[in-house]
């Protein structure tokens, strides 16, 4: 199931997918999760029957057990490399579309939020409760860093907004460009935010107050420069 799902080895298999969608992502892991969920329970009904079985080799049970704790433990790390690749799918489509976001953040905001409710909308019908919040936990962490780490420096300055302006564009075309980022940006939040069964993450709340400190504190220094 690794190879098949996770290294696309279904590719070139007899099912001749074209391609290995969130979908099967996700149902591979609710296959996963039942087998973890049933191998306690053959344990249990394995160990009961050769402790009362005397002409078994003493060692057997031993082998068993750890051959079934082995088990477990594999189909536990597979289950959290499914969880991990759904975060990887969103980083990835992140870093393909900042590209646009200092040239047309408008665009880069609808290609986010496009995205991750598409995502949502597949995961929400798959996935359990505490695993479509533990998935999207982490997808909204990895939303706000990578947008801050857009628009900020290393030293934290919005240095790569003063881009946005030519030379010959007057402070207060600037100032504007950098209140429809602001905007295009808070539209992010706002609708990452109103996804069912998903509470509502620091990590949004993060990038709001970032919005807000940021790109307001810049759009009232430029139309204070021009009064």
């Amino acid at each position: 199931a690794r190879y098949l799902v996770l290294s696309a080895g279904a590719l070139n298999s007899s099912a001749r997918l074209r391609t290995i969608t969130a979908r099967h992502l996700g149902l591979a892991s609710q296959c996963l999760s039942l087998v973890v969920a049933l191998l306690p329970h053959i344990r249990a009904t394995l160990v009961a029957h050769i402790s009362t079985t005397t002409d078994d080799d003493p060692q057997t049970e031993t082998k068993i057990v750890q051959g079934l704790d082995e088990l477990q433990r594999e189909y536990l790390d597979h289950h959290h490399r499914i969880l991990s690749k759904f975060v990887s799918i969103i980083s990835e489509m992140l870093d393909t579309v900042a590209k646009t976001a200092m040239t047309d953040c408008n665009s880069f905001a609808a290609n986010v939020v496009k995205n991750v409710e598409a995502m949502h909308s597949v995961l929400s019908k798959l996935l359990p409760p505490e695993q479509l919040q533990e998935v999207f936990t982490n997808i909204f962490d990895l939303v706000a860093t990578k947008i801050t780490s857009i628009f900020v420096d290393d030293d934290g300055v919005v240095s790569s907004v003063q881009n946005l302006a030519t030379p010959s564009s007057p402070k207060q075309r600037n100032a504007a460009d950098r209140k429809r980022i602001a905007d295009d940006l808070r539209f992010i939040v706002l609708h990452l935010s109103k996804l069912q069964a998903v509470p509502t993450s620091s990590s949004l709340r993060r990038l709001d107050t970032f919005i807000t400190e940021k790109f307001a504190s810049i759009s009232s220094s430029a139309s204070s420069a021009t009064n």
